[in-house]
């Protein structure tokens, strides 16, 4: 006679917990000085700007999260990664290197409400 098999219970894999990012409310004049500092945080010629890449994270506006993380694959020197990693630190209380760019991205995945700031 046959026997019944038994059914191995699935083994449960503990996920993560992710926090979201604390959604923070910047002024218009902030929303605008980021957006100036972004554009003269990177010169074709020159490189990164570190003193701005410094004055974005100080600000704090969140919208300049992702393309700081752009960034990340174009900073070479010591001081421009330092400053890079905390700025981002700043804005995401995350605390990875100024040139850990796949960090970043991984990150950025695990905060689909940044895109939304």
């Amino acid at each position: 006679t046959a026997q019944p098999t038994s059914t191995p219970s699935p083994t449960r894999v503990p996920t993560p917990t992710v926090v979201p990012l604390e959604k923070k409310i910047s002024t218009q004049e902030e929303i605008d000085r980021s957006r100036v500092l972004m554009l003269q945080s990177f010169d074709f010629w020159t490189g990164a700007n570190p003193i701005a890449i410094e004055e974005i994270g100080d600000l704090g506006v969140q919208s300049s999260i992702i393309p700081l993380v752009e960034l990340t694959r174009f900073v070479f020197e010591d001081h421009t990664i330092r400053a890079l990693g905390d700025a981002l630190e700043k804005l995401t209380g995350q605390d990875l290197s100024g040139a850990d760019w796949d960090g970043w991205y991984r990150w950025l995945g695990q905060h689909p409400e940044v895109g939304l700031a």
